[in-house]
């Protein structure tokens, strides 16, 4: 059963821990699971978003019996958060779905979890856009957190950008917001891959 509880402010203050490109194989670094351990303890977020490539799925160790080695990896990175009571988010890499098991059904075990926030997430995410909002002290969306899938590898080479449709859903999320608040809701958007846009902000240094 998903985490349904509402994400709210604390005293005006939202703390979020970002999980990157853990990489995992099938047979699992055991200091991964201490770092996050560790991390978490330290920090206490009210909220973990993993932005992709929780698992390294192109290499061979992951034919045969496939489900349950993913399974298994993503039951060893959650158990910190389940541990702790932290609710996540997850975002999906390029590497993800390269193990032959889809990103949908990847997220059926993320599901799994009683920590994985949003009861529909497993349902909204395979459309490549989720919406989660945080609330203020009144119960309004005070905040609006987007999940991306920065999709797959390109027919061409390199990786997707971000699809039209996409846009169009986040376009319609955030204006329903808008509508329901009487003005834009401040908002971040967790991807993978980040847009091309990017490199035009990075300055070549010695």
């Amino acid at each position: 059963m998903p985490y349904t509880k509402p994400i709210s402010f604390r005293e005006g203050n939202l703390r979020i821990m970002q999980i990157a490109d853990a990489q995992e194989l099938p047979l699992m670094n055991p200091d991964t699971v201490k770092l996050i351990r560790l991390a978490v303890e330290k920090a206490k977020p009210d909220l973990v978003i993993f932005t992709g490539d929780q698992i390294y799925g192109p290499i061979p160790l992951y034919k045969g019996n496939t489900r349950e080695k993913v399974r298994k990896v993503l039951s060893a990175l959650l158990a910190p958060l389940e541990e702790n009571r932290i609710p996540f988010l997850v975002a999906f890499g390029n590497h993800d779905r390269e193990c032959g098991i889809s990103n949908a059904e990847q997220m059926k075990m993320y599901a799994a979890s009683p920590m994985c926030a949003g009861g529909s997430y497993a349902n909204e995410l395979t459309s490549g856009l989720f919406n989660l909002p945080i609330y203020g002290k009144n119960g309004n969306t005070a905040f609006n957190i987007y999940i991306f899938d920065s999709n797959g590898e390109a027919e061409a080479g390199a990786y997707k950008a971000i699809g039209q449709n996409q846009l169009d859903d986040y376009a319609a999320v955030r204006d329903t917001r808008k509508e329901e608040n009487g003005d834009y809701v401040p908002s971040l958007v967790f991807q993978h891959i980040p847009p091309w846009e990017v490199m035009n902000v990075i300055q070549r240094v010695p």
